[in-house]
């Protein structure tokens, strides 16, 4: 992760001076504003007096007469031309192809806020179909993470090795050096010195990247605190929402919602119904269940009501009770589980912690340990290249032939990096550097170590804020590492998939168990006794390597450029199956998305597609787990979705591939729609686990293969029409000179004659004449005719 010097010098500026950047502010994007949006926009300048945020709207369009609207002078209308833009290099922040300079308002906003007007601590972005039910749930949100956090976004997925083969992830390649990460970008907040980290990187680019990697990547790569507030899970990419969703989140942000009449309808029902309600929340029916002293039939419905009321009221807490109310729900979680309550009601309390008060997400650590001496002369041209830029006048000739250049070597550097990853995961392998977990193919083992909890995960989920030493025993099952407790407290441990790959590999060398493992006074324990590794250190190992092979680098890279991506997701799948590590997500309840595991997958190593998309699958289900081997009998492919969004994204980036898709009865309705007419898929299968009617539209009867009671019989069905994939491979036998198929040798002709009369003819076996001999002889004279 190499970032210029300068840039982290200019990171450094707001310490240094003294930047009067004190109050915050709201920036609405909007092509021409709604009549709803600019009235809504006064009610939040009004109430946000009070804390300090100021609102604009970034007009796109410069034809509209903003001098007309009759705005308060607390809403600030603002228009940029598209000149400036360009002299300022800000264009193309959502292009996602071509070489137009396109210019919207995300482009004119972003230059606003990071180089015109530098007056704000912290800018928030809003698209205007972005719906905030009422100015409170803006203001509790604003007011728990504005002022300590850089980047807000509604998701965090990573591409830890930079693969470029699904999504949109090439516009990245040449921009960034991995690891990348994604999100949706409707609603963002940025910090200040975010912002000026986002010019620096413009400058030296010459535009500003797709925004959906741009602002998490760079915040990846600078280290900088990112969060994923629960307010910001129902930012969807196509999802239809209705009143009964915004009324038990009434403090979530919700997109896409383009109807502003009926958003303005909403939010006069919801302050209606909120005057006549006194909701309240407590512990006390939780605490009983976890007790054991009360008892209900109807569980499920009871923890939802109790969700629900803790979602109306908590806008109605500051920062600091809703800290209090983590910790609180954190506490009684772990109690539940040192109960022995069932799972259930632990993930629920869980689940109230985020949603009380999410933890940023965590650091991702360096993805190579020891640089080749490539790397290091690539990083090195690297920095030259942006500091030569940044002295250069702009958009001159030369800058744009140095930011050719830069990005060349950063493609470079990129492919050597994935190539390090490959090397230091196969040595490794061999020198077994994680000594505290020793597990074959053949037969499972056990290891035990001692290490400090800091957060640990049940049910897709994460306890923080608890420090405590603990025995665990990892067992290899089923392909998955079960972390079972043995001794001392009764915590409880989720399954570290397989799927995890790099990601805990990494930080565990990155944390204080590798710290221990790799120490020189602390060598490797295997069967507990002390052994030195006989090939010397991990280091000097993977040093002495290098240098034998440094002759070979660039045409090793060329030779395996089209199949390092999948060499090292094979390397980091075996990785996670070593790793002691508990799961290192800093805290989630939302259920597992999924996109970055995408990313590990070579776009050119399989032909058939299996994608299962249903928003209720759980992980953990055993049923689930079985479905998944069952599939992947079929293929090694199989992509699991519980958004319709990043579906749709994945979809739209697969090309020459056969695509089967799996469509959960629940959502037929709202998701088929958005995918039947796309040409990349070629069956659907409904799985209609609760029998109930479903009418089929005559477009859909086309790729839909039918309604299925269960998982068992898409297996059989897709098993069956895997089997022909073979038969829609059009292939030809003719040469590519000859265009002809009428065209045939002329001893084809006899060669037929010659075989029907040997067949045909009684005689020869009594005579005794030997075939093999008498059409060798035949074809010899035709031969020679």
């Amino acid at each position: 992760m190499t970032v210029s010097l300068l840039l982290i010098a200019s990171l450094l500026l707001p310490h240094c001076m003294n930047v009067e950047a004190r109050n915050s502010a709201l920036c609405y994007l909007s092509y021409r504003p709604a009549a709803e949006l600019l009235e809504f926009a006064q009610q939040l300048a009004e109430d946000a007096i009070q804390y300090g945020v100021e609102i604009f709207i970034m007009v796109d369009d410069n034809n509209f007469n903003i001098s007309a609207i009759n705005t308060s002078s607390n809403v600030r209308l603002l228009q940029i031309s598209r000149e400036k833009c360009l002299r300022h290099n800000y264009h193309k922040a959502i292009n996602t192809g071509g070489t137009w300079q396109y210019i919207t308002s995300w482009d004119k906003a972003l230059l606003y806020f990071c180089a015109l007007n530098q007056n704000y601590s912290f800018v928030w972005f809003l698209e205007e179909d972005v719906f905030i039910p009422s100015v409170q749930a803006f203001r509790s949100l604003h007011e728990l993470y504005s002022n300590t956090t850089d980047l807000i976004v509604p998701r965090h997925e990573l591409n830890l090795i930079g693969s470029d083969g699904l999504w949109l992830w090439i516009m990245a390649s040449g921009k960034f050096l991995p690891p990348w990460a994604c999100s949706m970008a409707n609603a963002v907040g940025f910090s200040r010195r975010m912002l000026i980290a986002m010019d620096q990187f413009v400058q030296w680019l010459g535009e500003v990247p797709f925004h959906e990697f741009f602002f998490n990547t760079l915040a990846v790569q600078l280290n900088f605190t990112i969060v994923t507030p629960t307010e910001l899970n129902t930012i969807e990419y196509a999802k239809v929402f209705f009143y009964k969703d915004i009324r038990e989140q009434p403090n979530n942000m919700w997109h896409p919602i383009k109807d502003f009449p009926k958003g303005k309808m909403w939010r006069t029902s919801l302050v209606n119904e909120t005057s006549k309600h006194n909701n309240t929340f407590d512990l006390d029916n939780l605490e009983m269940l976890c007790h054991g002293n009360q008892t209900m039939t109807n569980i499920e419905q009871h923890l939802k009501d109790l969700f629900v009321r803790f979602e109306i009221s908590k806008s109605n807490f500051s920062s600091n009770v809703r800290r209090l109310w983590r910790q609180r729900f954190s506490d009684l979680a772990e109690e539940c589980q040192k109960r022995n309550v069932s799972q259930e009601i632990v993930s629920f309390a869980i689940k109230l912690a985020d949603h009380a008060y999410k933890l940023p997400e965590p650091p991702v650590p360096e993805l190579v340990r020891i640089k080749s001496t490539n790397h290091i002369r690539l990083e090195r041209e690297i920095n030259e290249m942006k500091q030569a830029i940044y002295q250069s006048s702009s958009n001159s000739t030369t800058v744009t032939e140095l930011r050719k250049q830069a990005t060349n070597l950063i493609k470079k550097l990129t492919v050597e990096i994935r190539q390090e990853i490959v090397e230091e995961e196969k040595l490794r392998k061999q020198t077994t550097t994680l000594s505290t977990l020793s597990i074959t193919s053949s037969f499972s083992t056990t290891t035990t170590t001692t290490t400090t909890i800091r957060s640990f995960s049940i049910a897709n989920t994460t306890i923080s804020s608890l420090s405590s030493s603990t025995q665990v025993t990892i067992v290899m099952v089923n392909g998955q590492l079960d972390k079972v407790q043995r001794q001392h407290d009764h915590q409880m441990f989720d399954r570290v998939k397989t799927s995890a790959k790099l990601f805990s590999i990494l930080c565990v060398l990155s944390s204080e168990v590798a710290a221990a493992t790799h120490s020189t006074a602390s060598p490797p324990i295997v069967n507990g006794q002390s052994k030195q590794a006989s090939d010397g250190s991990f280091e000097n190992d993977l040093s002495k390597r290098r240098t034998s092979t440094t002759s070979h680098t660039s045409k090793k890279i060329r030779m395996n450029s089209a199949t390092s991506i999948s060499s090292t997701t094979k390397r980091v799948a075996n990785a996670s199956s070593r790793t002691t590590t508990t799961d290192l997500k800093s805290s989630t309840v939302r259920k597992r998305s999924r996109t970055p595991s995408l990313a590990l997958y070579d776009d050119a190593n399989y032909d058939l597609v299996i994608v299962w998309v249903d928003p209720h699958i759980i992980d953990s289900e055993k049923t689930y787990v079985n479905s998944i081997t069952k599939f992947r009998r079929i293929t090694d492919v199989v992509f699991i979705f519980n958004e319709f969004d990043q579906c749709i994204h994945f979809l739209d980036h697969i090309y020459q591939k056969t695509a089967f898709l799996i469509v959960s009865d629940s959502v037929v309705e709202q998701f088929l729609p958005l995918v039947i007419g796309k040409p990349q898929l070629d069956f659907i299968y409904i799985l209609n686990q609760t029998k109930r009617k479903i009418e089929l539209v005559n477009d859909w009867t086309k790729k839909v293969k039918g309604l299925f009671d269960d998982i068992e019989q898409i297996f059989k069905a897709i098993t069956a029409d895997s089997y022909h994939i073979d038969s829609w491979i059009p292939i030809s036998i003719l040469p590519k000179n000859e265009n002809e198929a009428n065209e045939l040798n002329s001893s084809f002709m006899y060669m037929c004659l010659l075989t029907e009369i040997l067949l045909k003819c009684s005689m020869i076996t009594k005579r005794g004449i030997h075939y093999p001999n008498f059409v060798v002889v035949g074809i010899s004279i035709m031969k020679k005719n």
